[in-house]
């Protein structure tokens, strides 16, 4: 192995520059537009006037695009591929959950979750992150950048897609056999009335669990009490 002029002989070598130590650019737009990338980028007083271009959804991205937003710029976000998560859950951060779950813990051919970049950030203490709140905030959502030639961009058309596999991953909390098969939009369970094969493992609200009051509030108590009924007689 050899580094600038010295040559270092060694019996085994072990790589451990990490995933991230080099940033990815996007295709030159040219000299009249400014362009940074986002491990250089501070504040938003840092930028020129008029709109911005957020190039990906990544963690890093979804911040500077909120932060850009609630300065009062006017910001374009190209969406990549990605994964939902929910950031809380009875008030305990993601991240805490994994670990006293013990799914920290799982190795690559066991783990079952987020392949791809979770619309998360750390902000003001974590939370979630809604693309179509960040529209509603007035972010306009764009496809992920294609390509680039003589200032103008090529942007996908994949949005759409992106969006809907990203809300379909946010539901995709339950590795059990309990689901039959169905379109990637929308996992159907298996049950005979909220009651599934798996035991212990119940589902309420459906529509059409067994009525078809039954995904309105005034028709889950009659749902659940047949749960609980079932719950009981099982003991």
């Amino acid at each position: 192995m050899q580094t600038d002029d010295t040559l270092y002989e060694c019996r085994n070598v072990v790589v451990a520059t990490g995933p991230y130590q080099a940033p990815r650019e996007t295709p030159a737009l040219g000299a009249d537009v400014f362009e940074i990338h986002a491990t250089r980028y501070r504040n938003p007083a840092q930028l020129p006037d008029g709109a911005v271009l957020v190039v990906g959804s990544g963690n890093s991205g979804l911040q500077i695009a909120e932060e850009l937003c609630a300065a009062g710029r006017r910001v374009f976000l190209s969406v990549s591929s990605h994964e939902r998560v929910q950031r809380r859950y009875r008030g305990k951060d993601c991240i805490w959950w994994l670990e006293t779950t013990g799914l920290a813990d799982a190795t690559l051919r066991e783990w079952q979750g987020a392949r791809l970049s979770r619309l998360m950030t750390g902000v003001g203490g974590g939370h979630d992150i809604d693309l179509r709140r960040l529209a509603a905030a007035g972010i306009v959502l764009l496809g992920r950048v294609a390509g680039a030639e003589q200032g103008v961009l090529a942007i996908a058309d994949g949005l759409r897609a992106d969006i809907a596999r990203g809300d379909e991953s946010l539901h995709r909390w339950i590795d059990l056999p309990v689901f039959g098969p169905s379109s990637e939009a929308k996992r159907l369970p298996v049950h005979e009335r909220g009651v599934t094969a798996e035991q212990g493992l119940y589902f309420l609200g459906l529509p059409w669990l067994h009525k078809w009051k039954s995904a309105f509030l005034f028709g889950a108590d009659e749902d659940a009490g047949h749960l609980a009924q079932h719950m009981h007689d099982v003991r």
